[in-house]
């Protein structure tokens, strides 16, 4: 797999690439380098492991391909490699990327019309980051790497970190890093190589048109082609050795029945977390499933004292793309530097059911970004100088109503899961975390465009609480219902560990009370007098273990599903839930202890910008652009 970076700078500039330039991924030494294309004007190269990336050049039409994941042919179902994809863009030109399926990151260099492209799949799932200056245009897989190689020096975005402190992490092509941005879902970008600026295109997004008429059987039935045709496509691409990120939900045990249907075992499923001797948790679930199918399982453990000396490095690789703390604790090298590096991960993410009904679009606004539609994020307002509160919740907010402007008018259904698309699954989910570090492989065929066509034909009550997938399982693999859904948590109960002592909950605790966030541009939001109060009171009334999960958090789930059938049940039934959820006082989103965590976050992405490069373990952290030998032999660009 590998992790494509790339400068292009202007004609008209003065300045040159510099001749030496900072490649190392979070200070690893573990991946090789690969330059396919390097003039006076322009860098194209590869961070990769075991697996290297897909490409080809035709120099005689001066146009080369790089292909970073799996991309596959919608109407063949069939795999395309680099000289294929090279081939159909010479017929089809830029349309080609409109009809692409899969998980990849795809960059075109055509030398005959002085364009570099760029694009990724309709999920995102490959992180790439881009600067667009005056003179030059940068892209990496990290923001680091951006920062070095336009020159950019790492600032912080304070929008960015509103956004972060109120939702865990930013929105739309925004970062927490000042003018570095993030390629959305099933975008391009066009970039000039005479005068090195962007164009930005989107070639797909979600179109519901829902089949009214459509029985619940039957949906389950195509939903079961759908993902059939979607793993069998991915199925050249997996090695013997492929791994499956297992837990014990319904989403990754029905990956796994699938790929047993069309003879796709994976080697190996793994899971993780602190212990693996918890009943009824997702490790425990997890290792019964993978004995009822016959297959090698493999549990990874980490626990909360890696946090201080994982966390910095995990930033220094991913900046701070997520507020999920097991990102910190596993660091950028918890599946990579293992002896299957060269294997692909599966993961069965879905995004067929998320949420119930929605009472109004407002409502809709609410549970997918965990912002109040207007007013003070209540979580994070206790840490906010009182006068700009009102000004810090607008600032937090406006990405989304941005986000959402376009299909404000649509159903409120319909708005919910376009969110949940844009948000928890593209910011979320598909942000790396410790089992999508930067540069592993990955593949999830149950969001590929199958079973995408699929969900945008579903009426409504059918996108309730994973609804139809659990009807499939009922109909076509009953089996796997037989284990039980995890009730009890194998992860690290972070309040816990960072009020009752300990290493980590002094880190954390002089994160929190740095100066650096006093310092910074926050610094005319947050009341550091009043985080260091609370930090306080959290230090002298220490929380205790972390529960097990409630029992009525599913049964609430199931009688959702249920109701939603109709129209008039999925309704009452949200409307009775957020009276109680008003009654017992549940705000909005996050509460304190989750804002005053993420607080902590942004200050050690802080005091990370003041060295990005960090003490490296590559022996070689730097590369001679002089000493390069490309991949690609051809004349230098005019």
């Amino acid at each position: 797999m590998a992790g494509i970076f790339g400068v292009v700078t202007a004609e008209r500039s003065k300045k040159l690439l510099p001749q030496w330039i900072h490649v190392a991924p979070g200070g690893s030494a573990r991946y090789q380098r690969l330059y396919w294309r390097h003039t006076r004007r322009m860098l194209l190269g590869a961070l990769h492991g075991a697996i290297p990336p897909d490409d080809c050049f035709d120099p005689d039409h001066g146009i080369g391909v790089l292909v970073h994941g799996v991309s596959i042919d919608p109407e063949t179902g069939n795999s395309l490699t680099a000289p294929t994809l090279l081939s159909r863009y010479r017929q089809e030109g830029c349309s080609l990327l409109k009809r692409l399926d899969g998980d990849y990151l795809i960059v075109i260099l055509d030398l005959h019309h002085d364009i570099l492209l760029v694009a990724n799949d309709r999920m995102g799932t490959c992180p790439l980051h881009y600067h667009a200056g005056d003179e030059a245009v940068a892209f990496a897989t990290e923001p680091w790497l951006v920062c070095a190689l336009s020159g950019l020096r790492p600032e912080l975005d304070e929008i960015g970190a509103l956004e972060f402190m109120s939702m865990g992490h930013a929105v739309d092509a925004r970062t927490l890093f000042k003018d570095v941005h993030l390629l959305e879902p099933a975008q391009v970008i066009t970039i000039s190589l005479i005068r090195a600026d962007v164009q930005c295109s989107t070639y797909w997004q979600l179109n519901f048109q829902p089949c009214v008429r459509i029985r619940e059987r039957q949906a389950a039935s195509d939903l079961r082609d759908a993902m059939c045709s979607a793993v069998r496509a991915v199925k050249p691409s997996l090695s013997d050795n492929a791994q499956l990120l297992l837990t014990g939900g319904y989403d990754s045990r029905t990956l796994l029945a699938l790929l047993c249907q069309e003879d796709a075992m994976p080697g190996r499923a793994l899971c993780w977390g602190v212990s693996d001797s918890v009943p009824c948790s997702d490790v425990d679930i997890a290792s019964r499933v993978a004995a009822g199918f016959g297959m090698n399982f493999r549990f990874l453990h980490y626990d909360q004292e890696s946090f201080t000396s994982s966390a910095e490095r995990w930033v220094r690789a991913a900046g701070l793309c997520s507020d999920n703390l097991g990102n910190f604790v596993a660091g950028p090298d918890f599946l990579g530097s293992r002896e299957w590096n060269s294997s692909r991960f599966l993961v069965g993410d879905q995004l067929l059911g998320v949420g119930g009904m929605p009472v109004s679009r407002r409502h809709a606004f609410e549970v997918s970004s965990g912002l109040p539609f207007s007013g003070p994020v209540a979580g994070l307002s206790p840490f906010l100088r009182g006068h700009s509160q009102m000004l810090a919740a607008e600032l937090a907010s406006a990405g989304v109503h941005r986000l959402v402007n376009p299909f404000w008018d649509e159903p409120s259904k319909d708005v919910q899961d376009h969110l949940s698309y844009r948000l928890h699954m593209a910011r979320w989910l598909n942000a790396p975390t410790f089992f999508r570090e930067p540069l592993v492989p990955s593949v999830r065929p149950m969001l590929h465009q199958p079973v995408m066509a699929l969900f945008q034909m579903l009426p409504a009550w059918l996108r309730v609480d994973k609804r139809l997938l659990l009807s499939m399982l009922k109909h076509h693999f009953p089996d796997l219902l037989q284990w039980p859904r995890a009730s009890a948590d194998s992860l690290v109960d972070w309040k816990l560990a960072m009020t009752r002592g300990g290493a980590t909950a002094a880190m954390f605790q002089g994160l929190v009370c740095d100066d650096r966030l006093a310092d910074s541009s926050l610094s005319r939001f947050l009341d550091s007098h009043v985080i260091r109060s609370r930090l306080q009171d959290y230090a002298d009334h220490p929380v205790g273990p972390m529960s097990r999960r409630p029992a009525s958090a599913s049964m609430i789930t199931s009688i959702r599903r249920r109701g939603s059938r109709y129209r008039i049940g999925g309704l009452a039934i949200s409307i009775a839930q957020r009276g109680i959820n008003r009654a017992r006082r549940q705000s909005v989103g996050a509460d304190a202890w989750r804002v005053l965590q993420r607080i902590a976050l942004i200050s050690l992405l802080l005091r990370v910008m003041e060295s990005p490069a960090g003490k490296s373990s590559d022996s070689r952290p730097y590369i001679d652009l002089k000493q390069l030998h490309c991949r690609w032999h051809h004349n230098e660009i005019r």
